[in-house]
């Protein structure tokens, strides 16, 4: 019997044009909001800096999308630079009080946006969603957190912004801490 070799191809999304295809914002266990989110509270607690940086906006993406002067400079030395702090920070506040159970995603998909060519620097429109909230638990006390901003490429979500937009320091930020499922948004920004 003759084996057939199979290969898996993994392609860079930011190599890849965008679309203007919203990304779906459904909550639900499963969803690809969900996941990510899931995804990126287990790596907050574990801080697995690494991998979380894996789900932010692609960099290549950003080069593409920013109109400003050295994109990949700003990606790297502000926005992962910024997101690895808030993930520490977001640790450090979490586990504080024991270890917290992740319970649900809130969002409000009214604030999500086109923002077009040409606003808040970008030479390629995205869909911007603010305030997406972790939602979790210590025993019955329930609490969230927000995630600053999130932002679109070729239909998917992504993290660009955990706690802050610009650097307030060398320690991370927590963004929107509620006692309760607090309120998603507020709508507005890029």
């Amino acid at each position: 019997m003759k084996r057939v070799a199979t290969t898996t191809t993994t392609i860079n999304a930011g190599l890849l044009p965008q679309t203007s295809t919203e990304p779906s914002l459904a909550t639900q266990p499963g969803s690809h909001l969900y996941s990510s989110m899931d995804k990126l509270w287990n790596d907050i607690l574990a801080n697995n800096t690494r991998q979380a940086d894996t789900m932010m906006f692609p960099e290549l993406a950003y080069e593409k999308l920013k109109a400003i002067p050295y994109p990949q400079s700003d990606y790297v030395n502000r926005l992962q630079y910024l997101f690895n702090l808030d993930i520490g920070a977001y640790r450090r506040f979490l586990l504080a009080k024991g270890t917290p159970v992740f319970l649900r995603v809130v969002t409000s998909p009214e604030d999500a946006q086109w923002i077009p060519v040409g606003a808040c620097y970008n030479k390629i429109g995205y869909w911007h969603l603010p305030g997406v909230r972790f939602v979790y638990h210590y025993g019955s006390t329930i609490n969230s957190v927000g995630v600053l901003s999130m932002i679109s490429w070729r239909g998917q979500w992504y993290f660009i912004h955990l706690g802050q937009y610009t650097a307030t320091g060398v320690v991370g930020q927590i963004y929107d801490y509620s006692v309760g499922p607090g309120d998603p948004g507020p709508a507005g920004s890029c």
